[in-house]
């Protein structure tokens, strides 16, 4: 209906309408904007899941991602062009129905006379103009000419409307009502509810004194707090080690001037048998690690800290002081000191490694009744990661214990050993440590909760962020929850762990396992089933070492070991202690000429009979689960 001149000069005056053009360009500018930024982190999506899902190699990684982002970032542009034509449309549309001017030169064209086409030319420019008869823009004058005169000459569109306005004023009571009324209540709600759960957390939270109060109740029988405490004789033990391995480490032959330090001293190199060749190559590379610990044990006797270690057996009480340096939880404060008892296990261990070569009976009893010590001091304590470190002491000692019985230690011997395995013995139910680590977990717990900050915004907050990346935990799906349903859930899953503790494992109920959605207690539970694992695999070292002893008094006494274990009853046991994984004795076999060796062992946790074969034939750590072998190494009587 009109030349490419005419359209040309339509979209120039629509092009020139004031406050409306300037906001839908402003307009097409944020949303262009908005709409690239939601499009370049969506293109991160697929690709991410395909560098997950399939092993793409760099080159074609590159291309996928241009290829994607070209779509993603094109896909904007598009939009807004779209938008920007349909709204100049709209411009035009106006320009040409809604004016009763020139769409060129803005003339007034009302009452000009319509030629028998329908055509209306401007007098100022010229331009012709098309009549629409169906939008009421002709009329017809006294002389019966046909005029343009549109029934209203709308200067523009009405843009408030009644309607309009009545919307916008509900709109705007509705959303001050919700801005300054139930937002603020609600979140002042939320704020109040995270306050309140804060101080009962707080209120709760076990902390210092907690802990020390379960510590304390759980010291053995008639002990008082004024008695002399093992933890502090092993903080002078560790002030009064660390000076002498100062001097000792700065000797010539053992300090580096290149590197500007000592080597570190290897006291499980001295007593870690060479079962091959190439293990014996190994530890020969560390022969200065190994040297230096042989030196320090000489410097340690004669500096008095074996005589501090061995006074350890003599002490009842032990409560270990927390040292809280931050205001994080209180499981930290346990963690720094494991590792120098540790070290102190692998001390007494080359002791006892070094008695059983020079066959002195006194040096061997000391060493081992210091290392029983040392675990029963950890045992006493309330979290998990200390009795895990006690049953490692106590399995250092009974596996050097190991290698005495191929001397066939003399009675004597074997009353000391008996005796100071009782005397060292923790006299503690077997749920003490499920019961301490529920003290420790409800603190991590209380502390979480303790502040509004941690749990504002549930499990995004950072707190809770940090826990999920320092634990490498994939928590998609999950929550945080209220501290209230956390400490219920956790309190019912003590409950259910130690009533499995007490039994062995062949009569144990299931173990409970962590339900529900909670954040938290997905990533502080689980590792609680490992506990029992470990502390029943060290009551079956303790029951197979009360064998050994038992089997040696009738070695003494006969000259060589019973065909069976029940020749063992009642002479030199009053019961034969069970499996704890099948309720049945432990298996026992003989071999070697003349009886004079013999396999002691249990099935393990597979409840399985695998024949008793070592653990080098099977590996613990991986899918199977080897036999837990008992007795001395066998045909090898040196250590």
């Amino acid at each position: 209906r009109f030349t490419d001149d005419q359209c040309k000069r339509f979209v120039r005056a629509a092009c020139k309408r004031g406050w409306q053009r300037h906001f839908h360009r402003s307009g097409l500018g944020c949303l262009l904007i908005v709409l690239g930024l939601v499009c370049f982190w969506l293109a991160i999506i697929p690709l991410v899941w395909l560098d997950n899902h399939y092993n793409f190699g760099r080159t074609v990684l590159a291309f996928v991602s241009i290829f994607i982002y070209a779509i993603a970032l094109g896909f904007p542009a598009t939009v807004v062009i779209i938008i920007r034509d349909h709204l100049l449309l709209r411009r035009i549309r106006h320009v040409l129905r809604a004016r009763g001017t020139c769409p060129a030169c803005q003339y007034s064209l009302l009452g000009i006379v319509v030629s028998a086409g329908n055509i209306v030319i401007c007098p100022e420019c010229g331009i012709e103009v098309e009549v629409d008869e169906s939008l009421n823009e002709l009329t017809t004058d006294e002389q019966g000419r046909a005029r343009f005169m549109p029934t209203e000459r709308i200067e523009g569109s009405q843009f408030w409307t009644e309607r309009r306005k009545r919307l916008t004023k509900r709109v705007a009571i509705g959303l001050g009502v919700f801005l300054f009324l139930v937002l603020p209540a609600g979140w002042g709600g939320y704020e109040l509810f995270l306050w309140q759960q804060a101080k009962r957390a707080a209120a709760e939270r076990p902390d210092v004194a907690g802990v020390l109060e379960f510590v304390e109740s759980h010291q053995p029988s008639g002990v008082t707090a004024v008695e002399p405490n093992a933890f502090d004789v092993l903080a002078e033990v560790d002030l009064l080690r660390a000076d002498i391995t100062a001097e000792v480490s700065s000797r010539p032959e053992y300090y580096d001037e290149e590197y500007g330090s000592s080597p570190w001293p290897d006291f499980a190199a001295i007593y870690i048998p060479y079962p091959d060749e190439e293990t014996a190559a190994r530890w020969a590379e560390r022969w200065v690690s190994r040297k230096l610990a042989e030196d320090l044990l000489v410097a340690y006797r004669e500096g008095g800290v074996f005589e501090m270690l061995d006074s350890l057996t003599e002490m009842r009480r032990a409560v270990r002081g927390l040292v809280v340096t931050s205001p994080g939880p209180l499981i930290v404060a346990a963690f720094p000191s494991l590792g120098k008892e540790r070290e102190l296990a692998r001390i007494n261990g080359a002791r006892m490694h070094l008695a059983i070569l020079a066959e002195d009976r006194d040096e061997f009893i000391s060493a081992m009744s210091a290392n029983l010590a040392l675990g029963r001091s950890l045992q006493h304590q309330a979290s998990a990661i200390e009795a895990l470190a006690a049953l490692a002491i106590e399995s250092v000692t009974y596996d050097r214990l190991r290698y005495l019985f191929p001397h066939h230690p003399e009675s004597d011997w074997l009353d000391h050993i008996d005796a100071a395995i009782r005397q060292q013995r923790a006299p503690l139910a077997r749920d003490h440590t499920i019961e301490g680590e529920r003290v420790y977990q409800l603190d991590i717990l209380a502390w979480v909760f303790a502040d509004p900050s941690n749990v504002r915004f549930g499990r995004f907050s950072k707190t809770v962020r940090e826990y999920v990346d320092w634990m490498a935990s994939d928590l998609s799906g999950q929550r945080l929850g209220t501290y209230a349903e956390n400490r219920d859930s956790m309190n019912a899953y003590f409950d259910a762990m130690a009533e499995s503790a007490v039994f062995d494992p062949f009569e144990r109920p299931p173990l409970p396992t962590v339900t529900g959605d909670l954040v938290l207690l997905e990533m502080l539970l689980p590792a609680l089933s490992r506990i029992l694992e470990h502390a029943d695999q060290i009551e079956t070292r303790r029951r197979g070492t009360a064998v050994m002893i038992a089997l040696e008094r009738h070695y003494l006494a006969h000259g060589f070991y019973p065909d069976t274990l029940s020749a063992l009853v009642p002479e030199y046991l009053a019961v034969l202690p069970i499996d704890p994984w099948t309720g049945e004795p432990l298996r026992y076999r003989l071999h070697g000429e003349g009886a004079s060796a013999y396999v002691l062992y249990s099935v393990g946790p597979d409840a399985e009979d695998n024949g008793g074969q070592p653990d080098e034939d099977f590996n613990a750590r991986r899918d199977r689960n080897p036999d837990i072998i008992l007795s001395p190494p066998a045909n090898d009587a040196s250590p």
